[in-house]
Protein backbone atom coordinates (compact mmCIF):
# COMPACT_ATOMS: atom_id res chain seq x y z
CA UNK A 1 0.00 0.00 0.00
CA UNK A 2 2.67 2.14 1.35
CA UNK A 3 4.27 1.85 -2.23
CA UNK A 4 1.79 2.20 -4.53
CA UNK A 5 0.49 5.89 -2.61
CA UNK A 6 4.48 6.59 -2.78
CA UNK A 7 4.08 5.38 -6.88
CA UNK A 8 0.65 7.98 -7.51
CA UNK A 9 2.51 10.69 -5.37
CA UNK A 10 5.78 10.58 -7.63
CA UNK A 11 3.28 10.26 -10.83
CA UNK A 12 1.44 13.24 -9.64
CA UNK A 13 4.41 15.49 -9.23
CA UNK A 14 6.12 14.67 -12.90
CA UNK A 15 2.62 15.45 -14.42
CA UNK A 16 2.76 19.13 -12.87
CA UNK A 17 6.45 19.52 -12.82
CA UNK A 18 6.44 18.40 -16.58
CA UNK A 19 3.41 19.13 -17.94
CA UNK A 20 0.77 21.64 -15.83
CA UNK A 21 3.58 24.25 -14.60
CA UNK A 22 4.16 25.31 -17.72
CA UNK A 23 0.73 25.28 -19.02
CA UNK A 24 -0.62 27.46 -16.32
CA UNK A 25 1.96 29.73 -17.36
CA UNK A 26 -0.49 32.38 -19.18
CA UNK A 27 -2.54 32.51 -16.36
CA UNK A 28 -0.20 33.50 -13.83
CA UNK A 29 1.88 36.12 -16.12
CA UNK A 30 -0.23 38.14 -17.76
CA UNK A 31 0.13 41.57 -19.76
CA UNK A 32 -0.94 44.56 -17.75
CA UNK A 33 -3.90 46.15 -18.49
CA UNK A 34 -2.84 49.63 -20.34
CA UNK A 35 -5.17 52.19 -22.13
CA UNK A 36 -3.07 52.34 -25.93
CA UNK A 37 -3.83 49.01 -27.70
CA UNK A 38 -0.47 49.44 -29.88
CA UNK A 39 2.05 49.41 -26.88
CA UNK A 40 4.97 46.86 -27.28
CA UNK A 41 4.47 43.77 -26.00
CA UNK A 42 7.89 42.09 -25.60
CA UNK A 43 9.39 38.66 -24.02
CA UNK A 44 12.76 39.47 -22.56
CA UNK A 45 14.99 36.13 -22.65
CA UNK A 46 18.39 36.31 -20.99
CA UNK A 47 20.93 33.48 -20.55
CA UNK A 48 19.45 30.57 -21.93
CA UNK A 49 23.25 29.23 -22.13
CA UNK A 50 22.78 25.85 -24.25
CA UNK A 51 24.53 23.41 -22.12
CA UNK A 52 27.22 21.60 -24.54
CA UNK A 53 30.41 19.77 -23.10
CA UNK A 54 32.24 22.82 -21.96
CA UNK A 55 29.29 23.39 -19.43
CA UNK A 56 30.09 20.58 -16.54
CA UNK A 57 33.16 19.11 -16.11
CA UNK A 58 31.94 15.50 -15.33
CA UNK A 59 29.80 15.68 -18.43
CA UNK A 60 32.48 16.06 -21.29
CA UNK A 61 30.64 13.49 -23.32
CA UNK A 62 28.90 10.59 -23.32
CA UNK A 63 25.16 9.45 -22.35
CA UNK A 64 25.49 11.65 -19.20
CA UNK A 65 26.46 14.77 -21.67
CA UNK A 66 23.64 13.65 -23.52
CA UNK A 67 20.73 13.44 -20.85
CA UNK A 68 21.69 16.75 -20.18
CA UNK A 69 21.66 18.57 -23.21
CA UNK A 70 18.08 16.40 -23.81
CA UNK A 71 16.50 17.85 -20.88
CA UNK A 72 17.75 21.25 -20.58
CA UNK A 73 16.42 21.67 -24.20
CA UNK A 74 13.19 20.25 -23.19
CA UNK A 75 12.62 22.97 -20.75
CA UNK A 76 13.18 25.60 -22.34
CA UNK A 77 11.38 24.78 -25.34
CA UNK A 78 8.32 23.76 -23.37
CA UNK A 79 8.76 27.22 -21.69
CA UNK A 80 9.64 29.05 -24.57
CA UNK A 81 6.23 27.40 -26.31
CA UNK A 82 4.24 28.99 -23.57
CA UNK A 83 5.76 32.15 -24.17
CA UNK A 84 4.56 32.15 -27.21
CA UNK A 85 0.89 31.60 -26.68
CA UNK A 86 0.88 34.68 -24.88
CA UNK A 87 1.38 36.03 -28.08
CA UNK A 88 3.85 38.53 -27.71
CA UNK A 89 5.21 41.12 -30.89
CA UNK A 90 9.13 40.60 -30.11
CA UNK A 91 11.49 38.46 -28.47
CA UNK A 92 14.49 40.12 -27.02
CA UNK A 93 17.48 37.73 -26.05
CA UNK A 94 19.80 39.52 -23.84
CA UNK A 95 23.08 37.49 -24.60
CA UNK A 96 24.78 34.44 -23.39
CA UNK A 97 22.99 32.25 -26.01
CA UNK A 98 24.95 29.32 -26.02
CA UNK A 99 27.50 28.57 -23.46
CA UNK A 100 31.03 27.35 -24.74
CA UNK A 101 30.42 29.20 -27.83
CA UNK A 102 34.34 30.85 -27.74
CA UNK A 103 35.59 27.21 -27.92
CA UNK A 104 33.73 25.21 -30.83
CA UNK A 105 34.58 25.19 -33.81
CA UNK A 106 32.62 26.24 -36.98
CA UNK A 107 31.25 22.75 -37.62
CA UNK A 108 30.46 22.25 -33.40
CA UNK A 109 29.03 25.66 -33.62
CA UNK A 110 26.56 25.37 -36.86
CA UNK A 111 25.12 21.87 -35.02
CA UNK A 112 24.45 24.34 -31.37
CA UNK A 113 23.23 26.83 -33.48
CA UNK A 114 20.16 24.24 -35.01
CA UNK A 115 19.82 23.50 -31.42
CA UNK A 116 18.90 26.95 -30.50
CA UNK A 117 16.45 27.47 -33.55
CA UNK A 118 14.93 24.63 -32.41
CA UNK A 119 14.55 25.42 -28.97
CA UNK A 120 13.63 29.25 -30.04
CA UNK A 121 11.66 28.67 -32.84
CA UNK A 122 10.49 32.11 -33.85
CA UNK A 123 7.51 32.71 -35.88
CA UNK A 124 7.75 34.90 -38.98
CA UNK A 125 5.01 37.69 -37.04
CA UNK A 126 6.95 38.13 -34.32
CA UNK A 127 10.54 40.36 -34.12
CA UNK A 128 13.63 39.14 -32.79
CA UNK A 129 16.27 41.40 -30.87
CA UNK A 130 19.79 39.97 -30.06
CA UNK A 131 22.48 41.12 -27.95
CA UNK A 132 25.74 39.34 -27.53
CA UNK A 133 26.86 38.21 -24.10
CA UNK A 134 30.31 37.20 -23.00
CA UNK A 135 29.74 33.58 -23.67
CA UNK A 136 28.74 34.24 -27.27
CA UNK A 137 31.63 36.50 -28.50
CA UNK A 138 34.01 36.91 -25.29
CA UNK A 139 34.61 39.91 -23.85
CA UNK A 140 37.38 42.77 -23.58
CA UNK A 141 39.38 40.72 -26.19
CA UNK A 142 38.99 39.20 -29.50
CA UNK A 143 41.66 36.81 -29.22
CA UNK A 144 40.02 34.35 -26.86
CA UNK A 145 37.80 33.35 -30.07
CA UNK A 146 38.73 35.39 -33.44
CA UNK A 147 35.58 33.96 -35.38
CA UNK A 148 32.84 34.38 -32.65
CA UNK A 149 32.18 38.31 -33.51
CA UNK A 150 31.83 36.84 -37.51
CA UNK A 151 29.59 34.39 -36.34
CA UNK A 152 27.11 36.19 -34.23
CA UNK A 153 26.72 38.81 -36.77
CA UNK A 154 26.12 36.57 -39.43
CA UNK A 155 22.88 34.54 -37.81
CA UNK A 156 21.66 37.45 -35.16
CA UNK A 157 22.69 40.98 -34.73
CA UNK A 158 25.48 43.58 -35.24
CA UNK A 159 27.47 44.48 -32.62
CA UNK A 160 25.40 47.75 -32.22
CA UNK A 161 22.08 49.08 -33.25
CA UNK A 162 18.75 51.11 -33.15
CA UNK A 163 15.89 49.64 -33.75
CA UNK A 164 12.03 51.50 -33.84
CA UNK A 165 9.21 48.74 -32.42
CA UNK A 166 5.80 50.15 -32.92
CA UNK A 167 6.93 53.59 -31.78
CA UNK A 168 9.72 52.45 -28.84
CA UNK A 169 13.64 52.99 -30.00
CA UNK A 170 15.29 49.44 -28.58
CA UNK A 171 19.20 50.29 -28.94
CA UNK A 172 21.80 46.91 -28.26
CA UNK A 173 25.15 46.75 -27.89
CA UNK A 174 27.38 43.58 -26.76
CA UNK A 175 29.49 42.96 -24.60
CA UNK A 176 33.16 43.80 -26.25
CA UNK A 177 31.94 47.03 -27.89
CA UNK A 178 30.79 48.43 -24.66
CA UNK A 179 34.17 47.72 -23.15
CA UNK A 180 36.32 49.17 -26.21
CA UNK A 181 33.79 51.85 -27.14
CA UNK A 182 30.77 53.21 -25.61
CA UNK A 183 29.85 55.28 -28.71
CA UNK A 184 26.68 56.03 -30.20
CA UNK A 185 27.88 57.74 -32.67
CA UNK A 186 26.59 56.92 -36.52
CA UNK A 187 23.57 55.25 -34.88
CA UNK A 188 19.82 56.66 -35.92
CA UNK A 189 18.37 57.36 -32.22
CA UNK A 190 14.81 58.95 -32.25
CA UNK A 191 15.08 61.67 -29.83
CA UNK A 192 11.24 61.63 -29.41
CA UNK A 193 10.66 58.20 -28.57
CA UNK A 194 10.80 55.78 -25.60
CA UNK A 195 14.26 53.93 -25.44
CA UNK A 196 15.28 50.87 -24.53
CA UNK A 197 18.86 49.96 -23.71
CA UNK A 198 19.86 46.18 -24.49
CA UNK A 199 23.23 45.35 -22.77
CA UNK A 200 24.15 42.05 -21.58
CA UNK A 201 26.09 43.26 -18.90
CA UNK A 202 24.54 44.95 -15.93
CA UNK A 203 25.53 48.93 -16.13
CA UNK A 204 27.80 50.26 -13.17
CA UNK A 205 26.40 50.49 -9.61
CA UNK A 206 27.64 51.14 -6.02
CA UNK A 207 28.90 47.68 -4.60
CA UNK A 208 25.95 47.84 -1.77
CA UNK A 209 22.95 49.30 -4.53
CA UNK A 210 19.76 46.65 -3.24
CA UNK A 211 17.61 44.83 -5.94
CA UNK A 212 14.29 44.44 -4.61
CA UNK A 213 12.49 41.98 -2.98
CA UNK A 214 12.21 39.72 -6.05
CA UNK A 215 15.99 39.00 -6.22
CA UNK A 216 16.28 35.63 -4.79
CA UNK A 217 20.26 36.41 -3.49
CA UNK A 218 20.79 38.12 -0.30
CA UNK A 219 23.09 40.51 -2.14
CA UNK A 220 23.01 42.88 -4.65
CA UNK A 221 25.53 42.47 -7.60
CA UNK A 222 28.68 43.24 -6.70
CA UNK A 223 31.73 42.95 -8.98
CA UNK A 224 33.42 40.47 -9.70
CA UNK A 225 35.34 38.99 -12.86
CA UNK A 226 37.31 36.42 -13.90
CA UNK A 227 38.22 33.73 -17.26
CA UNK A 228 35.74 35.56 -19.93
CA UNK A 229 33.24 37.56 -17.40
CA UNK A 230 32.96 41.00 -16.16
CA UNK A 231 29.71 41.32 -14.33
CA UNK A 232 29.09 45.07 -14.25
CA UNK A 233 30.59 47.71 -16.68
CA UNK A 234 32.99 50.11 -15.72
CA UNK A 235 31.57 53.53 -14.52
CA UNK A 236 32.45 55.48 -17.31
CA UNK A 237 30.90 53.34 -20.26
CA UNK A 238 27.92 53.54 -18.28
CA UNK A 239 28.03 57.09 -17.87
CA UNK A 240 28.69 58.04 -21.36
CA UNK A 241 26.04 54.76 -22.27
CA UNK A 242 23.33 56.46 -20.30
CA UNK A 243 24.13 60.03 -21.48
CA UNK A 244 23.97 59.52 -25.44
CA UNK A 245 21.28 56.96 -24.96
CA UNK A 246 19.12 58.62 -22.42
CA UNK A 247 17.07 55.30 -21.90
CA UNK A 248 13.90 54.81 -20.31
CA UNK A 249 14.12 51.20 -19.37
CA UNK A 250 17.37 48.81 -19.29
CA UNK A 251 17.49 45.43 -19.89
CA UNK A 252 20.23 43.42 -18.93
CA UNK A 253 21.21 39.60 -18.23
CA UNK A 254 24.50 37.70 -17.14
CA UNK A 255 23.55 37.89 -13.37
CA UNK A 256 20.83 34.91 -12.99
CA UNK A 257 19.06 36.52 -11.04
CA UNK A 258 16.42 39.52 -10.10
CA UNK A 259 17.39 43.12 -9.84
CA UNK A 260 15.59 45.78 -10.45
CA UNK A 261 18.37 49.11 -9.99
CA UNK A 262 17.11 52.82 -10.83
CA UNK A 263 19.91 54.50 -12.51
CA UNK A 264 19.89 58.05 -12.46
CA UNK A 265 21.93 60.68 -14.86
CA UNK A 266 21.90 64.04 -16.63
CA UNK A 267 20.05 63.92 -20.13
CA UNK A 268 19.73 67.06 -22.66
CA UNK A 269 16.17 67.77 -20.73
CA UNK A 270 17.50 67.74 -16.83
CA UNK A 271 18.15 64.73 -14.42
CA UNK A 272 16.40 61.44 -15.88
CA UNK A 273 15.98 58.35 -14.25
CA UNK A 274 16.28 54.90 -16.33
CA UNK A 275 15.05 51.04 -13.68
Amino acid sequence: MARNKLVAVSVLVLIYREILVFLLIPYRCNWPALPCPDTLRAAVIGDPQLTDRFSYWFAPSGIVLWAIEQLSDVFMRKAFHQVLEMRPQAVMFVGDLMDGTVRLNDEDYERELARFHHVFPMPGHVQRVFVAGNHDVGIRSTDLCPVCRRRFEKHFALRKFAKDMLGVTVVGMDSIQVFHNSSMQGMNVAACQPKILLSHVPLWRPNDSPCGVSRGSAEGIKFGQGFNYENILPRSVTENLLRQVEPDLILSGDDHDHCHHVHEYESNAGRKQAA
